[in-house]
């Protein structure tokens, strides 16, 4: 059943902040949002919806968190669970080790295990939806996916899409199940919708990603029916070395039936934001690597194709935290 919202306008659906609070104040005062008794509000009531990764890399991680929260709490926001915010839960669970390079480290710097922030923090992740069904459009942090989410809801995920802890523990425990478990299908349909659909490469292919691991398998453009290499399939933003070669075997792809929005994915902060598709577009322009923060402005009835126009970034402004 969707979440239905009775806005004057529509929702301003904002890309990954990463601890980045100058970017996302900065991106609210230019959508028109103002601060009224703590909360960021917009005067026409429409309502940011966050895509998720509000954590980890930035310089105001806690303060950030509080932002969104507040908004949140308020009702003037909606925020999704991201693949960031997900593994913090399972590090705090004991079901997650950190390599020196985590950027997870980034937020405990500012939120020590233990400490009240790391507390508020942590227990806030837990009311996060893993997906949105809006009044007119959806949102999910990585990938639309049918099959995963009915694998979560058989699962136990309840209707507002939210985990509890039981949950983290049984899907986490799946990463290493036999195939075919209950906690293996748990644990690969929240790694499809918050991290995106992959593919293996063909051997002895692979590429270096953006944090610089080598990796086999490969993000895909899981909606694009036409792509027949891997190359053409691939969503990996500045991965230059995937294979221009045929597609071993089919791959099945969705194409959603009203508009999509989703973060996750690192594009390219160099070329200008627009939609992937008619009807999907992704708000993630690299803000934790230095980007600018995106947003799309989804007006109420609007049931597309998507518009470049209704893009809204952060570039070239002077951006002041406060």
């Amino acid at each position: 059943m969707p979440e239905t919202h009775f806005l004057n306008t529509g929702y301003d659906i904002i890309g990954d902040i990463h601890g980045h609070l100058a970017l996302l104040i900065c991106l609210l005062q230019k959508l028109g949002y103002v601060k009224k008794n703590g909360v960021w509000r917009h005067p026409s009531e429409r309502m940011a919806v966050f895509v998720g990764d509000i954590i980890d890399r930035g310089p105001q991680q806690v303060e950030t968190v509080r932002t969104v929260r507040h908004m949140v709490e308020e009702g003037s926001a909606l925020c999704c669970l991201g693949n960031h915010e997900f593994n913090a839960l399972c590090h705090a669970l004991g079901l997650r080790c950190l390599s020196p390079t985590d950027p997870h480290h980034t937020f405990l710097a500012e939120a020590p295990k233990g400490s009240a922030a790391y507390s508020a923090c942590l227990h806030w992740f837990l009311t996060l939806p893993v997906w949105l069904e809006l009044d007119g459009c959806t949102v999910v942090h990585a990938c639309w996916d049918p099959p995963s989410m009915c694998r979560l809801t058989k699962a136990g995920v309840t209707g507002e899409h939210v985990l509890d802890y039981a949950f983290y523990h049984f899907a986490s425990q799946g990463k290493n199940a036999p195939e075919g478990t209950p906690e293996s299908y748990a644990y690969h349909a929240l790694d499809t919708l918050l991290k995106g659909r992959e593919i293996p490469l063909p051997s002895p292919y692979s590429f270096t990603d953006n944090d610089g691991r080598t990796r086999t398998r490969m993000r895909i453009r899981w909606w694009d029916s036409a792509a027949d290499t891997y190359a053409k399939l691939a969503l990996q933003p500045g991965v230059c070395d995937i294979p221009d070669l045929p597609l071993q075997e089919r791959v099945t792809t969705y194409m959603p039936e009203q508009p999509l929005f989703m973060g996750h994915y690192w594009l390219s902060p160099q070329q200008p934001p627009e939609p992937l598709a008619p009807l999907i577009a992704c708000v993630d322009y690299s803000a934790g690597h230095g980007g600018p923060l995106v947003a799309y402005r989804w007006n109420r009835g609007d049931t597309g194709p998507l518009q470049t126009r209704n893009f809204v970034t952060t570039a070239d402004d002077v951006c002041v935290s406060g």
